[in-house]
């Protein structure tokens, strides 16, 4: 009998891997894109349950098994907050604080930024 891994995005993984589907069927059975399928095995987003029980389904996994709801209950709970997560780009920088990282200061007092480098020691 097989066992899955203790995070949700592990157990979504295992079961696209061991049922050898492409994304892309993953996606059309559970009416999302494959780059939302892509998003929730690696860890990135949490499904809705919905998700959950079609994804297992489909990969020929018990939609029912009550590890399956801890384990989503559990990202559900520790998930940051919709628009908390750092998008690519994004600073972690609070919105009253200089956004501008200290190394993008540094080279335009140097002269970094416009290609005139300080000479070398």
């Amino acid at each position: 009998m097989k066992t899955l891994e203790f995070t949700l995005h592990g157990a979504l993984r295992q079961m696209l891997d061991d049922s050898q589907l492409p994304n892309e069927t993953i996606a059309q059975k559970t009416e999302t894109s494959k780059g939302s399928v892509s998003n929730y095995a690696r860890g990135r987003t949490v499904p809705k349950w919905s998700v959950v029980k079609v994804w297992a389904e489909t990969c020929e996994y018990d939609p029912e098994d009550p590890l399956l709801r801890v384990l989503w209950e559990n990202a559900k709970r520790t998930a940051p907050k919709r628009g908390g997560a750092v998008k690519r780009g994004g600073s972690c920088a609070p919105s009253d604080s200089n956004r501008e990282p200290a190394d993008c200061r540094r080279r335009a007092r140097t002269g970094w930024k416009y290609g005139t480098y300080p000479a070398a020691a």
